[in-house]
């Protein structure tokens, strides 16, 4: 399912943008398009914008729930999961090294190209530019303002502080707390700001690009955990969003703000040019696709290079809505009207931008007797399951999946909680044999512990531009039309 919010005056997330001002800010405006800044100096534009954002999570609606709750799911499970995370970088790799450095750097970066907007615009008297440096310079110092109070408040321990494991109200120091990131928050908000100033592609790609990178080096070089900078960055979007709706100015350009709704225009969207997420790999509607490609519907599909998009999924169904009989009420019909509801709004074009939660899920296995875990020698009782933990007894998961689209650029993120109990592990004669087929030193039996852990299953973040789509993150791929991809045999068919 897909989450819509939308209102008038008032933003996803609940901030309200300011009352129009009494008097604008260049006398020279015409009447007919007033400002929306509010008068005054600077202290009262902070001071205004603190009271908006403070007071934001109590004017939230039932619908930003959409959004909220896959947020609040993913920072909650990324705290659980943070000790491990860090854990497994390495320190000596060069960009860990040098994270230090790219981090501010990439900071640094940030508050020169809200400056230099501010600076060029008043040489050239361009009112738009000089807007864009005003409103970056007042999200970047109101997301300095909240970081810190949630510093003093979370206290939480860095990385490299103790056993590493990130404890909240543990930290001594008031302003060194780990929680969360004021490299990531300061220029995610003058990135969010910008990229609503100036809402072009090349102009997110740079402005979100740079906010992601300075957020990655704050991991790598172990300043802080991964929900400490997925925390940031989710705040200083929405600060440098509010910033842009309470100071700009009406009749200069900008991004539309406030809502995830696209207004209807004259121009239909290209779904080519448009976020369209994957399928997930276990996703029922596959083998339904298969069918209809068994039953001769479809002929266009590539079953050997999974996951398809649902703009491609709907494609398909495009495809077949010619060489079937959808009132017969036959097999093919009825998987047809199936797939046709699931993919609704893509076959109907709608590709306005949006923010939601797509699915939670839970899901309970009770194994009997001793399964095999140990793929790499000895084969594996469960295959083709996101590499889910299993043993003997109860195991089980809940998860959830969300993701959002704002034009090209889009997202995608699932995650579950995995539990899988304890076991005896391998007897040592078995172990000494394992040992020996691989070439390594004798080691100890040892009795294989209960897992209870939070993991990210695919999460990407997708940019489409004109037709080219590319991914960064975690993505399962299927190559091949068989069960097992990558099985070799020298009885190819």
């Amino acid at each position: 399912m897909r989450g819509q919010t939308s209102s008038d005056q008032t933003s996803g997330s609940g901030l309200p943008s300011a009352p129009p001002s009494k008097t604008p800010r260049n006398a020279a405006v015409d009447e007919s398009h007033p400002a929306t800044v509010v008068p005054g100096p600077l202290l009262r534009n902070i001071a205004y914008d603190q009271k908006q954002i403070w007071t934001s999570p109590f004017k939230a609606k039932i619908q930003d729930l959409n959004w909220i709750v896959p947020i609040i799911g993913l920072t909650a499970g990324m705290i659980n999961a943070d000790a491990e995370l860090s854990s497994r970088i390495d320190p000596t790799e060069s960009f860990s090294r040098h994270a230090g450095t790219i981090s501010d750097a990439g900071l640094a970066a940030a508050v020169a190209t809200g400056g230099g907007l501010y600076l060029i615009g008043k040489a050239r008297s361009d009112d738009h530019q000089r807007e864009a440096g005003i409103v970056a310079g007042e999200a970047a110092i109101n997301s300095v303002i909240v970081a810190e109070v949630l510093k003093m408040v979370s206290r939480r321990e860095r990385p490299t502080d103790g056993t590493g494991q990130g404890r909240f109200f543990k930290n001594e120091s008031l302003i060194n707390s780990s929680f969360p990131s004021v490299h990531a928050i300061a220029t995610w908000s003058i990135a969010s700001a910008v990229a609503h100033e100036y809402p072009g592609p090349l102009t997110q790609t740079f402005a979100y690009g740079l906010a992601t990178g300075v957020s990655l080096a704050r991991v790598y070089g172990k300043d802080h955990f991964p929900s400490d900078v997925i925390a940031a960055a989710t705040m200083g979007w929405l600060i440098g969003r509010q910033a842009y709706a309470s100071h700009h100015r009406a009749d200069l350009p900008g991004g539309g703000y406030g809502t995830f709704h696209q207004a209807n225009t004259d121009q239909p969207v290209s779904p080519q040019t448009q976020f369209s997420p994957y399928v997930p790999l276990d996703s029922w509607v596959y083998p339904a696709f298969d069918r209809l490609a068994g039953l001769g519907v479809i002929n266009s599909n590539f079953a050997g290079l999974k996951p398809w998009t649902r703009a491609e999924c709907a494609r398909l169904l495009e495809e077949a809505e010619g060489s079937i009989d959808v009132d017969s009420g036959d097999e093919g019909s009825r998987l047809f009207a199936k797939l046709a509801d699931e993919f609704a709004p893509e076959l109907k074009g709608d590709y306005a931008p949006y923010i939601g939660l797509d699915s939670v899920y839970a899901r309970v296995t009770g194994i009997s007797g001793t399964p095999l875990t140990d793929s790499y020698h000895f084969g594996q009782t469960i295959v083709n399951d996101f590499g889910r933990p299993f043993e003997n007894g109860g195991n089980g998961l809940g998860g959830f999946s969300a993701s959002g689209s704002s034009g090209a650029l889009g997202f995608y993120i699932r995650g579950e909680v995995e539990h899988a109990p304890s076991a005896p592990g391998f007897s040592q004669a078995v172990q000494d044999a394992i040992q020996i087929a691989d070439f390594k030193p004798p080691a100890p039996a040892q009795t294989i512990p209960e897992f209870n852990q939070f993991r990210l299953l695919d999460t990407y973040l997708t940019l489409n531009l004109k037709g080219w789509a590319t991914s960064f993150g975690k993505q399962s791929l299927w190559l091949g039309p068989n069960r097992d991809p990558l099985l070799q045999s020298d009885n190819a068919v």
